[in-house]
């Protein structure tokens, strides 16, 4: 007998003499006559040709997920039951052992289920998914049928908005990657890392986003310039330089064209500009035409850690990497901010939706961009309408006064993504702006002190000289099984020589067609 947790109660044989493992209310999970028959004719129905991920239910004797992987070794099969205590039954253990180390077979319980599938689930790779249970542990378990279809519904329509925007950003990014590695090397006297970074008495700081709120915020974030510690997300930064608020920091992670209209007034050189390595290049080129220094950061991208591998495996200093959940620069903010140790950190205009029915505070690049193309047919107010209804929006409540406003369905992700990390961090977060993300409100009057809050610079220099540039390209090349040459070597000594802007395109065009062409 097995304890209350489990599904299931005990093993009998069928009439072929296999084991057969009984639920709770006695009914067998396989057939009582020919379970591996039952199983195949399981199997060969579902019709499945090609790549598939297939999902299913309960492990118990395992007669199904046998079949699948001898008729689909290539392809994975993620198995699903109620209990963890049921993926690893004693009933089941020397099943479990024949498939433990087979790296196609993934195990979940219903409350990892999203988890499992965002984990190792690849389109491109894996194929469409395919989700079929078993009848008659559906039947038992008919309480949470629902729950799983639900869940892997929401799976899949995360990997879906990823998917089109890796498909979308792919070859910019593998553009802005290596254009950004030629700045750096040519330039190192701009950047610096964090350990270098020195912030007296590292109490608080504010993180500034680019919400319709930051028009009711710009007064009390005046009172507070001079004491306090202020990271602007990008879209933000004009806003508050416009209003004589400078930032100590500037992020960005925008990889678009779009970004370079951030920096079209310039930057004060007393600002720190964070950006990560597969950003925009323009930020970074007037960055240094500021004579700013630069944080260049870098995310998860494969492109990312193989540079940092390579970084460590030659004991070099490696990229700081930046969490930013679902791909907001204001997470990467907060990330940052924890990074510097702050441990009480500020939102303010994180609103993550349409207060006052506007889009964004006043001041952003989007005023002066929409201004411009305006005309009698197409004014500003019709662009912006279009920029906010450009999706399906809902209405929430506004703060504690219970007011409806219009969001749409990405900004409440972003929203939730933020509130994942919030959750998993040791800060202490709050929000100025109408407590829209559930946290603790901070009183409108309250002065942080952070007095004397001067960034200092320690004099330590990251080294990364011309051998390592060229053995790192080199090495991408190999790592994509390169079949010619694109001749690096002799481009990046003429470069050197020629000072060439268009170097870092012609090897970017060259890596990207041959990138395309083996997916």
């Amino acid at each position: 007998m097995q304890n209350n947790n489990s599904i299931y109660d005990k093993l009998i044989f069928s009439k072929d003499n296999n084991k057969v493992v009984c639920f709770k209310n006695n009914m067998p999970m396989f057939s009582k006559y020919s379970p591996k028959t039952e199983a195949e004719n399981f199997i060969k129905n579902l019709n499945i040709t090609g790549k598939y991920f297939f999902i299913t239910t309960g492990f118990a004797n395992a007669y199904h997920i046998f079949e699948f992987i001898k008729l689909f070794p290539e392809n994975k099969i993620l198995i699903i039951e109620k209990h963890e205590e049921d993926l690893f039954n004693k009933l089941f253990t020397n099943e479990y052992l024949k498939i433990k180390d087979n790296a196609n077979i993934i195990l979940s319980t219903v409350e990892n289920l999203e988890q499992k599938i965002l984990e190792n689930y690849i389109p491109i790779l894996d194929g469409n998914i395919f989700f079929k249970p078993l009848r008659s542990w559906i039947n038992y378990n008919s309480d949470i049928s629902e729950i799983i279809q639900l869940k892997i519904n929401n799976a899949i329509e995360k990997v879906k908005a990823d998917f089109s925007v890796q498909s979308h950003f792919g070859k910019l990014w593998f553009n802005n990657f290596l254009k950004n590695l030629f700045i750096f090397f040519e330039n190192q006297d701009n950047f610096i890392s964090i350990n270098q970074i020195e912030i007296n008495n590292k109490t608080s700081t504010k993180i500034i986003a680019a919400g319709p709120t930051l028009d009711f915020s710009i007064e009390y974030l005046k009172q507070n310039k001079n004491n306090s510690f202020i990271i602007s997300t990008d879209t933000a930064y004009q806003v508050l330089k416009k209003n004589n608020i400078i930032p100590d920091i500037f992020i960005s992670l925008d990889a678009q064209y779009l970004s370079s209209n951030h920096t079209m007034e310039g930057f004060n050189k007393n600002t720190i500009i964070c950006v990560d390595i597969c950003g925009n290049s323009s930020i970074l080129k007037q960055a240094i035409k500021n004579d700013c220094k630069i944080l260049l950061t870098v995310s998860n991208h494969p492109l990312c850690n193989f540079l940092n591998y390579y970084l460590k495996e030659n004991n070099l200093e490696q990229f700081l990497k930046i969490n930013s959940g679902s791909g907001t620069v204001t997470i990467a903010a907060c990330d940052l901010a924890n990074k510097l140790q702050f441990k009480n950190i500020e939102l303010i205009a994180t609103d993550f939706s349409y207060p006052f029915n506007k889009a964004y505070a006043k001041g952003t690049y989007f005023d002066e961009l929409y201004h411009s193309n305006e005309s009698k047919l197409n004014n500003f107010e019709t662009q912006f309408s279009k920029l906010m209804f450009r999706t399906e929006l809902f209405n929430v409540k506004f703060g504690n006064q219970n007011i409806e406003i219009k969001t749409s369905k990405i900004l409440q992700t972003y929203k939730n993504s933020l509130i994942n990390y919030i959750e998993g961090s040791n800060c202490n977060f709050y929000s100025f702006t109408e407590n829209l993300l559930n946290l603790n409100k901070i009183n409108k009057n309250i002065k942080i002190d952070i007095s004397n809050n001067n960034i200092k610079f320690k004099k330590n220099k990251r080294i990364f000289l011309k051998r390592h540039l060229i053995e790192f390209l080199k090495k991408i090349e190999y790592e994509l099984k390169c079949e010619k040459s694109f001749l690096l070597i002799p481009l990046l000594t003429w470069s050197y020589k020629k000072k060439s802007k268009i170097l870092a395109n012609n090897i970017a065009k060259n890596l990207i067609a041959f990138y395309t062409k083996i997916l």
